[in-house]
C-alpha cells in the first residue's frame, strides 16, 4: 500500500512540473545595434556597417513594470548606443531608439533610455525656466540650478523622450503652457505601429512571470 501511495505522489509531481512552462530558457532577447567604423567602397562612397550584439536575454530580465515603463535588467551584456531590437525566438518584434538622458533633443518614436531619476532644472527668480532654442538668457544672481528627483533610476521604455507620459516629469516645469495633446499625438501614432508586436512582448513577459504593474 505504501509503495502504491509513493508511486502516485511521484506521478502527481511529474505531472505538475510538466504542466508549468519551463522558464529556465526565455524566448525573449534584445539585440543592441552598434555602428562599426565607416569603410569606403571601390567607388569611394562611405558605407556604414553595423554589429548586432546580444544586449540581454529574457533570463536577464527581472521584471518589467507596465505602469512606469521601467525594465529591470540584472546585468546587460553590452552597452546600448544606437537602438535595441526585441526578438521573440527568431521573430523580430520591434525596435527601440536609444535616447540620451543628457540630450535636449526630444523624440517621438518608441525608445529606451537609462534614466538617472533626476532632472537638472533651471530656475529664474524662483520660477522654472526652459528657454526656446536660440533664445538668449543671461545667468545672474537670480538664476539657480537644482537637481529635482522625480523617479527611480533605471532603464525605461516609453513612447518618446523625454518620458512626457510620466506626470512627475511634466510637473517639473509647471509654468510651461505646452499643448500636451499635440505633443502626444505623434508619439501615440508611432506607438500604434508597434502595438501588435508589443502585445506579444507583454504576453511573453506574463507567461514568464516577469510582468508587473
Amino acid at each position: 500500500m505504501k509503495t502504491i501511495d509513493l508511486f502516485l505522489i511521484v506521478c502527481a509531481l511529474c505531472f505538475s512540473s510538466c504542466s508549468k512552462e519551463d522558464n529556465s530558457n526565455s524566448a525573449l532577447y534584445f539585440k543592441s545595434v552598434h555602428p562599426q567604423v565607416a569603410t569606403r567602397s571601390s567607388n569611394t562612397e562611405e558605407e556604414s556597417k553595423y554589429d548586432t550584439l546580444i544586449w540581454c536575454t529574457g533570463n536577464d530580465i527581472i521584471w518589467y513594470n507596465g505602469t512606469t515603463g521601467q525594465l529591470n535588467v540584472s546585468k546587460p551584456h553590452q552597452s546600448i548606443t544606437d537602438k535595441l531590437i526585441v526578438f521573440l525566438d527568431d521573430k523580430e518584434l520591434f525596435s527601440l531608439e536609444v535616447s540620451n538622458p543628457i540630450s535636449s533633443i526630444a523624440t517621438d518614436f518608441p525608445c529606451i533610455n537609462w534614466d538617472p531619476g533626476e532632472q537638472f532644472v533651471h530656475f529664474y527668480k524662483g520660477v522654472p525656466f526652459l528657454g526656446e532654442p536660440g533664445e538668449p538668457h543671461y545667468h545672474d544672481s537670480d538664476c539657480k540650478w537644482e537637481y529635482v528627483v522625480y523617479d527611480n533610476p533605471g532603464y525605461y521604455i516609453s513612447k518618446g523622450y523625454p518620458r512626457w507620459e510620466n506626470p512627475k516629469w511634466r510637473n517639473i516645469y509647471p509654468d510651461l503652457n505646452w499643448d500636451w495633446d499635440s505633443l502626444d499625438a505623434a508619439r501615440d501614432e508611432n506607438w500604434k505601429a508597434i502595438e501588435p508586436e508589443w502585445n506579444l512582448f507583454i504576453e511573453q513577459l506574463k507567461k514568464e512571470g516577469k510582468y508587473r504593474e
